[in-house]
């Protein structure tokens, strides 16, 4: 009980010293949860900590007050993250926020609900920039195994880009059979969606009969429909692109709004709302 005891007092003192950290830091212009009193391992933190850091921030300082960093876009595919936003890797310990803020820290964090907020990162590449919007849910105690006095915080939904602030009247042209090229010109960020077809590649099968490794050509089946999704300040647009084979080009097949900025959630069983703040968006 002494023990116990004990470690409940550094949780809150580590708290104490950890808000005060993040206070002064907004003061001069940004916050970096780089000391964060959390485990990368694990993905602990004590008790409140990230909705606390989250409300620490004032709401009116905007990611370009805040950020100071811009990372490049190899940090998707370092994260197991898909160009168009989709998690791709479940090794939960990488998808922690302390794992995440750990290797790529966290400037701009946002409160959604008790369960859910969100980091703003500034990303390049080729030139442009872009924000990526990540967000972390809160894990029931329940389906963790979190010392007494912490909470895990993990990586859910999918992760959200935006190049420019736009609301689904800005698509108002875009129907059934527009091309590629005719959304890129509402959302820059749509060429970043387009699948790549694979050629041919080598690959060293083992036979049997010769008892060796022989070398064959395996060409991959071409990629004939793909989906990208595109955050507004009213929702969520998924719009669905198809082909019939590797020599036409991409069209629009179907496409869709959620107003709701719902997402299914990767652990619990529903959805999560991905709603960013209006200041949020890039200017």
């Amino acid at each position: 009980m002494k023990h116990t005891r004990i470690k409940m007092l550094c949780i809150v003192v580590g708290m104490m010293l950890l808000l005060s950290t993040v206070v002064h830091a907004v003061s001069m212009g940004g916050v970096s949860l780089l000391n964060i009193a959390g485990d990368a391992e694990t993905g602990e933190l004590p008790d409140g900590t990230a909705l606390s850091i989250a409300e620490a921030i004032p709401e009116e300082y905007s990611p370009e007050e805040l950020i100071t960093n811009t990372y490049h876009k190899d940090m998707l595919s370092d994260l197991g993250i898909d160009k168009t936003g989709e998690i791709l890797d479940f090794n939960f310990a990488a998808r922690s926020l302390t794992a995440i803020n750990e290797r790529y820290p966290m400037e701009c964090v946002r409160r959604v609900t008790d369960q859910l907020i969100y980091t703003v990162y500034r990303i390049e590449d080729e030139g442009k920039e872009f924000n990526a919007y990540f967000f972390f849910e809160k894990l029931d105690s329940t389906e963790t195994v979190a010392t007494e006095g912490t909470e895990v915080w993990w990586l859910t939904g999918r992760v959200l880009f935006s190049e420019k602030e736009l609301s689904f009247e800005d698509f108002s042209t875009i129907s059934v059979g527009s091309s590629v090229e005719d959304v890129m010109k509402i959302d820059p960020m749509t060429s970043d969606f387009v699948p790549e077809d694979i050629g041919s590649i080598a690959v060293q099968d083992f036979d049997f009969e010769l008892n060796d490794y022989v070398e064959r050509i395996y060409t991959p089946e071409p990629v004939l429909e793909y989906k990208d999704y595109h955050l507004l300040t009213d929702g969520i647009l998924c719009i669905m692109y198809s082909r019939s084979s590797a020599d036409d080009d991409f069209v629009v097949a179907s496409m869709g709004i959620n107003p709701y900025f719902e997402v299914e959630s990767n652990y619990s069983r529903g959805t999560v709302r991905q709603e960013v703040a209006p200041i949020d968006f890039p200017n």
